[in-house]
């Protein structure tokens, strides 16, 4: 019996990842750092752990680039994995985002 999905368009094609940039992007300063570390490192694969504090979810984003463990917390998932962006185009790079996310 075949299993089915729940995914109508699933492909089973394999993913076809882009090519990473071979430099960082001009400006990169001011664009959004998981923008950059996505052009930097195409297909980065993310963890990611919730546990919940005081009736309050807080979220911890972990991702393993060229062998360096980096890791974002925050109260959603979108914020964790912006830190973590934030402190790995700074460890890898040099580059010291002023990308501010709002509130």
């Amino acid at each position: 019996m075949k299993a089915e999905s729940n995914f109508p368009f699933q492909s089973t094609e394999p993913v076809k990842v882009p090519n990473p940039a071979k430099q960082v992007p001009e400006g990169a300063a001011s664009m959004h750092p998981v923008m950059v570390l996505h052009q930097m490192k195409p297909g980065l694969l993310y963890n990611t752990n919730q546990t919940t504090r005081d009736n309050k979810s807080f979220f911890t984003v972990t991702a393993d680039i060229d062998g360096k463990e980096f890791s974002g917390k925050g109260t959603n998932v979108k914020k964790a994995k912006f830190f973590l962006a934030n402190t790995a185009i700074l460890g890898l790079y040099g580059v010291e985002s002023t990308f501010e996310i709002s509130a």
